[in-house]
């Protein structure tokens, strides 16, 4: 992992830390059981937008970031500590994306053949007996626009 990358986890940590501290005094993970991992398969069409959920109901936290294939280090792409989505500078080097309004759900626009690779949504949800934490696994293919002829479109498969 490079100095770079580690100093940005290390501020994100720092940043996520005060965050929570301040806002959510209270939040106990209770048990570690609580933690669910859901995996899911994405093809995607080059020059196309595509769609990556970060589950059904948008959670109270998340961190969404990117591993690119043969790279065991991820980079963060964009986060929500609960004051709204804040869009790091890193993650223009992947594409062009955003949220879908009023969602977790990442959405990367004119999809370029390079942003394949792992995406990873952190999600912390408050619920009335503690915190739950899902982590949406989501692998995205992305197929050469050209090369697909005009009966592909954006294909999710859980």
């Amino acid at each position: 992992m490079s100095g770079r990358s580690l100093n940005q986890l290390v501020l994100i940590s720092t940043i996520l830390e005060a965050e929570l501290t301040s806002q959510i005094t209270c939040l106990q993970i209770l048990d570690p059981e609580e933690v669910e991992y859901v995996r899911h398969q994405t093809t995607g069409v080059a020059g196309n937008s595509v769609e990556l959920g970060c589950g059904s109901d948008p959670p109270s936290i998340f961190i969404w970031a990117y591993t690119k294939p043969g790279s065991e280090s991820n980079q963060v792409l964009l986060y929500d500590y609960g004051h709204g989505p804040k869009l790091q500078p890193l993650s223009k080097d992947v594409a062009d994306m955003g949220l879908v309004f009023n969602s977790s759900t990442l959405l990367i626009n004119n999809l370029p053949l390079s942003a394949k690779g792992l995406y990873t949504c952190q999600a912390l949800y408050e619920t009335d007996s503690g915190a739950k934490i899902t982590f949406y696994y989501n692998h995205l293919e992305v197929l050469d626009g050209e090369d697909s002829g005009s009966a592909f479109s954006n294909i999710t498969l859980a």
